[in-house]
């Protein structure tokens, strides 16, 4: 397995750990956010190299990041693309000032964003079931 898939697997395995915890401490939240954080990022990133070597770059090049989730789609790489917008939502609230509130609803996002990065994993290891 290439390098950034294995890291992309150890973060969703670091966030699957914190999306079964109690999230009623404060310093598991902030974990929490993180490793949404982090994953997201590495996922979305990892999603728009594999899609640069399967599609051609005019499909690719100046596209938001709505199209390159419907994309991802098209080719098999995730299963939803709305689901992955609503990641990227998620990453662009915890990048502004910190609401308790806020933190609650991005965790919430964690276990989604888990198996969803479990499933382009998957796809990116050749599992096409």
């Amino acid at each position: 397995m290439d390098d950034r898939l294995i890291a992309l697997a150890n973060a969703r395995n670091r966030l699957a750990e914190v999306a079964s915890a109690d999230l009623d401490a404060p310093f598991v939240l902030d974990a929490a956010i993180q490793r949404f954080e982090f994953t997201y990022e590495l996922a979305w990133k990892t999603l728009r190299r594999a899609l640069r070597e399967r599609v051609p770059d005019d499909r690719l090049d100046g596209i938001s990041r709505s199209e390159l989730f419907h994309l991802g789609v098209e080719e098999g790489l995730i299963e939803n693309a709305s689901q992955w917008l609503a990641f990227h939502e998620g990453r662009n609230l915890t990048s502004h000032l910190y609401r308790e509130e806020t933190a609650r609803t991005v965790a919430a996002l964690c276990a989604p964003l888990s198996e969803s990065v479990t499933f382009l994993l998957s796809r990116l290891n050749g599992d096409s079931s």
